[in-house]
C-alpha cells in the first residue's frame, strides 16, 4: 500500500509538472497546480526540503518564487469568482484578476491561504459601477481602480453623503449630476460663472468617443460663463486638433498652456513618444472684457493621484484660477474627479461649484474640501 501511495504521489507530481511545462502562460491552471504541490507538500517527492527550493530547482527562470506566489493567488481569486453573478466571472483573464490578488495572503508556513472574499466581492461590485458609469464592459482598468479605492479606504466608509443636483442654486458645493444631459444644462442659470477649469475623463462612448464630453464643456461654457469669461480644459495631445475644433464650435480659442510633468513616464500607444507634458486649452466666451492677463504659458507639476486615478496636480489649477479670476469669483468644475478644482478655488478665496456622475468621487471631493 505504501509503495502504491508513493507511486500515486509521484504520478500526481509528474502529471502536475507536465501541465505546467506544457503551458506556463495558462496562469490560473498553473497556479492551481502549484497550489496543490505546495499545499500537499508534493515537492518532497522531488527530494526538495521546501516549496521554494522546489521552484528554484525545477522552474527557475521560467517561474521564480515571487511569480509562483502570484500565480497561486491568481488561481485562488479566479476560483472565488466562479459562483459570482458578475461579468468578470465569464471574462477570467490575468489582467482582470491580477489586481484582486491584493486581497489574498499566504501564511509563512505555506500551509494556508487566506482570502478576503468580502473585499474581492466589493472590488468587483465597484468595478461594475465604474464600468456602468462609462457605459463600457468591465475591464482591467476598472478592477484596478476599484482595488485601489478599497486599499486606500473601504468603499464610502466614513465619507460625506453625495447629494444629487436638484437645480437649486447653492454654490460652494459638489453635486452628483450628469453634465452631458440637456436636463442638467437647462437647470443651470446663464452668465453666473466667472471661470471653468476641468479635466474631462477619457471615456470612449458610442457617440464619438470622449469628444462628446468636450462638446458638453463647450456648451456649458457658452451658457454659464459671463460674457468674456474663460474656460480652461485639460486635453490630450494625440487628439488635440479635434478637441480644439470641438471646443471652438462654442467658445473662442485663446491659448494653450503646457504642464510639464517630470515624473510622467506614460507611453502613447501606436506612437514612438513618451508623454512629459499635458496641454491645457484656454477658451473664452464672446463678450467684452476689461482685465489684462499676463501669465507664463508653461508650468511644472508632479503627478498626484491621492484622491482619484485621473487626478491632476493642484499647482497649475491654482495658478490659472489666480490669473483668470479675482477673490469672490465663482469657479465651476463639471468633472470634479478628486476635487482639485474646487479645492484650489477654496484655497484662493474663490467660490466654487462642481459636479460628477460618480457618487463616490463627489463624496471624496467633499471630504477633501472638509479638510479630513
Amino acid at each position: 500500500m505504501t509503495r502504491q501511495m508513493e507511486l500515486s504521489r509521484k504520478d500526481r507530481l509528474k502529471r502536475l509538472e507536465t501541465e505546467i511545462a506544457e503551458d506556463v502562460q495558462a496562469f490560473v491552471r498553473v497556479g492551481r497546480n502549484l497550489l496543490e504541490i505546495k499545499r500537499d507538500e508534493l515537492w518532497k517527492e522531488a527530494k526538495c526540503n521546501s516549496f521554494k527550493e522546489y521552484i528554484d530547482k525545477k522552474w527557475t527562470p521560467r517561474i521564480d518564487g515571487g511569480h509562483a506566489q502570484r500565480l497561486i493567488k491568481a488561481a485562488v481569486v479566479s476560483d472565488s469568482l466562479h459562483d459570482m453573478p458578475s461579468g468578470i466571472s465569464n471574462q477570467t483573464s490575468e489582467g482582470l484578476i491580477r489586481p484582486l490578488e491584493a486581497f489574498v495572503s499566504i501564511k509563512d508556513n505555506g500551509q494556508t491561504i487566506e482570502i478576503q472574499k468580502d473585499k474581492i466581492d466589493a472590488a468587483v461590485e465597484r468595478a461594475e459601477e465604474l464600468a456602468k458609469l462609462d457605459e463600457r464592459p468591465i475591464s482591467d482598468k476598472y478592477i484596478e481602480r476599484a482595488v485601489n479605492e478599497i486599499i486606500k479606504g473601504e468603499k464610502s466608509a466614513g465619507l460625506p453623503k453625495a447629494e444629487k443636483w436638484t437645480g437649486d442654486w447653492k454654490i460652494d458645493a459638489v453635486y452628483v449630476a450628469d453634465v452631458t444631459s440637456q436636463e442638467w444644462l437647462d437647470s443651470m442659470p446663464e452668465g453666473k460663472v466667472d471661470f471653468i477649469i476641468t479635466d474631462p475623463p477619457w471615456r470612449p462612448d458610442a457617440e464619438g468617443g470622449f469628444y462628446s464630453l468636450y462638446e458638453a464643456v463647450g456648451k456649458v461654457g457658452l451658457k454659464v460663463l459671463r460674457p468674456g469669461g474663460f474656460c480652461a480644459v485639460y486635453m490630450g495631445k494625440l487628439d488635440l486638433p479635434i478637441l480644439l475644433q470641438t471646443m471652438m464650435a462654442y467658445l473662442d480659442y485663446e491659448w494653450t498652456f503646457a504642464v510639464y510633468q517630470p515624473d510622467n513616464s506614460h507611453n502613447f500607444r501606436k506612437t514612438q513618444y513618451k508623454e512629459a507634458w499635458r496641454p491645457i486649452g484656454i477658451f473664452r466666451k464672446p463678450g467684452q472684457r476689461t482685465e489684462t492677463i499676463y501669465a507664463p504659458d508653461a508650468m511644472i507639476c508632479t503627478k498626484d493621484k491621492s484622491f482619484h486615478e485621473w487626478q491632476q496636480g493642484i499647482e497649475p489649477v491654482k495658478a490659472l484660477i489666480e490669473k483668470y479670476t479675482a477673490k469672490g469669483h465663482l469657479v465651476l468644475d463639471p468633472f470634479v474627479g478628486g476635487g482639485t478644482g474646487p479645492m484650489a478655488a477654496k484655497e484662493l478665496g474663490r467660490h466654487y461649484l462642481a459636479f460628477d456622475r460618480d457618487e463616490r468621487a463627489v463624496a471624496v471631493a467633499k471630504e477633501r474640501l472638509n479638510g479630513r
